[in-house]
């Protein structure tokens, strides 16, 4: 979106700008080398399972929150807009649709917290900042690596074990290609503040993950439907290390 746009990307590696042990001053001097219209921050650690882990606590508070507010704080010294890459899991997942304005109420796992303090943090600063919640992001490019609710249930299938899609659980998820154009468009505008970006209808995972099957299945991808079953969001409450919020789809009529 953003190179459609004829806009130059300077996007680092983790290990060129490594943002959980970068120093403001380092942060400031790239700026002022980059010298970006904008800035976006997507890098986070994000296995949720993973972050629970209590040897990996002390670097998940130093990438998803230290780092952040380092990066936020160079940007406002030099009049630079920022925008943060949050999360549905800041939200209690106790009801749906999830608003701007509610109060944030992570559940009890050390990823949603980290999200969560880092929003108020990044807010108590008061610069130019545009605070992005995105959840369940999804491409239909299978040649792409990484992991998403589609690829995840495909796997499985091509495994030969079942897939249970939850049944009892509301979420709004949208495409990478949707993601990228909002994100461009809030952060071209200087309407700061919090944002959900999703899609606006709320679905089940097993609703999701169906049409998603049924899709490829007609793109001539093959499906083994006996694997793909229906499941309850209690069922999975126990097997799951880090505690996951229910309920997350959000309403976008801002």
């Amino acid at each position: 979106a953003a190179r459609k746009n004829n806009y130059q990307i300077f996007a680092p590696t983790h290990d060129a700008f490594d943002i959980a042990g970068l120093s403001q001053r380092e942060v400031i001097d790239c700026l002022r080398r980059e010298r970006p219209g904008f800035v976006v921050l997507p890098a986070a650690l994000t296995d949720v399972d993973w972050c629970e882990n209590p040897g990996n606590r002390k670097i998940v508070w130093e990438t998803n929150i230290k780092g952040a507010v380092t990066l936020a704080m160079g940007c406002f010294e030099l009049g630079i807009p920022f925008g943060y890459i949050s999360s549905d899991y800041v939200l209690s997942g106790d009801h749906y649709p999830h608003r701007e304005g509610e109060e944030i109420s992570p559940v009890n796992s050390v990823y949603a917290q980290s999200k969560a303090e880092a929003e108020k943090e990044l807010i108590a600063l008061g610069g130019e900042i545009h605070i992005i919640r995105i959840q369940r992001p999804f491409s239909d490019d299978l040649t792409i690596k990484r992991s998403d609710m589609i690829r995840d249930a495909l796997r499985v299938n091509r495994e030969g074990k079942p897939f249970y899609g939850i049944t009892d659980q509301m979420i709004t998820p949208i495409y990478t290609t949707d993601v990228a154009k909002a994100i461009l468009n809030i952060m071209r505008s200087q309407m700061y503040g919090i944002w959900h970006v999703s899609s606006s209808k709320p679905v089940s995972p097993y609703e999701f993950v169906k049409m998603a099957f049924e899709e490829l299945e007609g793109e001539g991808v093959a499906i083994n439907w006996d694997l793909f079953r229906e499941g309850k969001f209690r069922d999975f409450k126990d097997r799951w290390k880090a505690p996951r919020p229910r309920h997350t789809a959000f309403d976008v009529s801002k």
